[in-house]
């Protein structure tokens, strides 16, 4: 491969698309020993009053797929007494932050992050240190109209070493961190939610009809794979019904809903 090809990697401004830009944004992160990362999007604040965290970010992770699988089992289960079926990121000292804090970052395993938690939030911790989320770094990303944040994981590096790395080039890291959060708002937000065009067609179609029944003899298809389509739709923007979906298309400017 050309070398020239390759430009994306250290460029946010030459990325085609959001798959690209992920790419970079890890690329220009590993000298500074992150290794995987979460990448969410707020619509709203009140929303997250409402419906918690999680329900209320769009959300790209790298993180492990244990983590990505649990945020799944908590975003659609109702279990919400049980401590083990409690909404991952809701309860996470770290993605609170985002929201709930002024600084500008929070760095994770801090000996004062133990004040004042609750069960629960103790719970989710140990979750994930067993899944190697231990040292990182949370940063709000409040530049944009839109609310985003990032959570960089360095694993399980000592935080010593990567407390020494924050000093040398937090401002570096943030700056990166920043420039991302900018091109995907304002340059590649459909590719970030990544909807085809027929999924755009059908779930516009569903949002006017109302009736899956009438959206499938519009396209000649079953109903099951207009139910089909719908779930993937709904899974694309991290909602668990068509209208936090279309909500989140709407804010996001990523459909036509006005």
């Amino acid at each position: 491969m050309r070398q020239s090809s390759k430009k994306h990697l250290t460029e946010f401004s030459v990325c085609a698309n959001f798959k690209e830009l992920w790419e970079s944004l890890h690329h220009q992160l590993k000298p500074f020993k992150i290794k995987t990362i979460f990448y969410g999007i707020a619509y709203s604040k009140k929303s997250i009053e409402e419906i918690g965290l999680l329900r209320t970010v769009v959300y790209k992770t790298s993180h492990p797929k244990a983590y990505r699988d649990l945020l799944s089992l908590a975003l659609h289960n109702e279990k919400q007494d049980d401590v083990k079926y409690k909404m991952l990121l809701d309860e996470d000292l770290t993605a609170k932050q985002v929201f709930l804090s002024e600084c500008p970052y929070f760095m994770w395993n801090e000996p004062n992050n133990g004040d004042n938690v609750t069960r629960v939030e103790q719970e989710v911790d140990k979750q994930l240190i067993d899944l190697e989320l231990v040292t990182g770094v949370t940063i709000p990303l409040r530049q944009e109209k839109i609310l985003a944040g990032m959570g960089l994981s360095a694993g399980l590096l000592s935080k010593n070493i990567f407390d020494q790395i924050w000093a040398d080039s937090s401002e570096q890291i943030l700056k990166i961190t920043r420039d991302f959060n900018h091109y995907v708002l304002n340059v590649h937000m459909r590719s970030f939610i990544g909807l085809t065009t027929h999924q755009k067609e059908v779930f516009l179609k569903h949002l006017f009809l109302g009736n899956s029944k009438q959206v499938a003899e519009h396209f000649n298809c079953s109903e099951r794979n207009i139910s089909d389509i719908l779930s993937t739709v709904r899974t694309k923007f991290n909602a668990t019904t068509n209208e936090q979906a279309s909500v989140k298309a709407n804010t996001l400017g990523v459909l036509p809903l006005n």
